[in-house]
């Protein structure tokens, strides 16, 4: 069994979890395609909340990998036995801050992306609207998937990421990561 600072501190769980999360996504997307024409307010749900959680997954699982490539970089203080969220970024969820926090430079095509899988983690796959009229404004209309080009995306982001956290195809993760 892991302990706490083997989960928090090391890059590879992080990324564990980024794909446990994109793959996630997948199967909820592939369900929802696979979907039927919808004939009743049950079946309605069922398309919109696989819909949502293929988005919320998606995004949660680019957060990881950024989390995972930033802990590669810088350990995370864990002497008082927890992780303090500001250790990654200032506003919980902004993908745009942990990107440029771990030095890319964003066009601005790669920066309304990343704060469009900010808002489904934040609340575009959680909530109806979001909690401020300034995030609906801003986001109205902009928190759909665009398939496949979303998915193939964050999949070479977090081969990008992981690769530069420590891994290699060949021999996996190092034993100190």
């Amino acid at each position: 069994m892991q302990t706490f600072e083997e989960v928090v501190g090391t890059p590879e769980a992080w990324f564990r979890k980024a794909w446990q999360m994109y793959e996630a996504s997948m199967a909820n997307f592939e369900a929802f395609k696979d979907l039927k024409a919808v004939t009743t307010e049950r079946e309605l749900h069922r398309q919109n909340g696989l819909m949502q959680t293929s988005k919320l997954c998606l995004a949660l699982s680019l957060e990881n990998a950024f989390k995972g490539a930033f802990v590669y970089l810088s350990k995370p203080d864990l002497s008082r036995n927890k992780l303090d969220p500001k250790h990654f970024h200032k506003k919980a969820h902004d993908l745009v801050d942990l990107a440029i926090r771990l030095g890319f430079t964003l066009t601005p095509e790669e920066t309304r992306l990343l704060a469009r899988f900010s808002s489904f983690i934040i609340w575009a796959a959680r909530y109806s609207a979001p909690l401020t009229e300034n995030a609906f404004d801003q986001f109205n209309g902009e928190n759909k998937i665009t398939f496949p080009t979303d998915f193939d995306y964050v999949e070479k982001l977090i081969f990008k990421l992981q690769k530069e956290s420590g891994y290699s195809d060949t021999r996996g993760w190092p034993l100190e990561s």
